[in-house]
């Protein structure tokens, strides 16, 4: 055996030192990302593609069918909103035309009620001309009381429901 045999020999049986300085360690990396929308980044879409011959015109396809889904959604609320308003104000102009009609039903009904009171009044039949002179306007009087007491209170109810909110 050579020397240097001998040298090997021994240094198989001794174990390796490591400088007192060095240190082994081991680190871990993660690598991680994320995106928001419907589609991927480009250099991902690319991938979808080589991994799925078409998969990315297909996700693009998907995007663009969601996107216009989502179009058509709020078109046919929008629509859906002209049409209520569009009932609302139809009531609204209707009930404002059978008020002003009735307004003046009420009008021509007192003043023919009261004609009538006044003619039978001067014809000598004061009992049954003081019913028809007073009996139209204390009916019209008891009406507009009437309403007046029931829009009060409607309107009491709807701000003690505002009111809890």
């Amino acid at each position: 055996m050579s020397e240097t045999d001998v040298n090997n020999d021994a240094n198989e049986n001794q174990p390796v030192q490591q400088p007192a300085d060095s240190q082994i360690g081991m680190t871990r990396v993660v690598v991680g990302s994320e995106w928001q929308g419907p589609l991927p980044p480009p250099d991902a879409l690319a991938l979808y593609d080589q991994i799925v011959p078409g998969g990315a015109d297909r996700l693009l396809t998907m995007a663009e069918k969601g996107h216009q889904h989502q179009i058509d959604l709020e078109t046919a609320q929008i629509e859906l909103e002209k049409a209520t308003l569009q009932s609302v104000n139809t009531t609204i102009n209707h009930d404002a035309s059978r008020s002003k009609w009735g307004l003046a039903a009420g009008v021509i009904i007192a003043l023919v009620g009261m004609g009538i009171g006044g003619w039978l009044t001067a014809i000598g039949m004061g009992g049954f001309g003081l019913v028809f002179l007073f009996g139209p306007l204390a009916s019209l009087v008891g009406t507009f009381m009437y309403g007046a007491l029931t829009r009060r209170q409607t309107f009491r109810v709807q701000v003690d429901d505002n009111s809890d909110d």
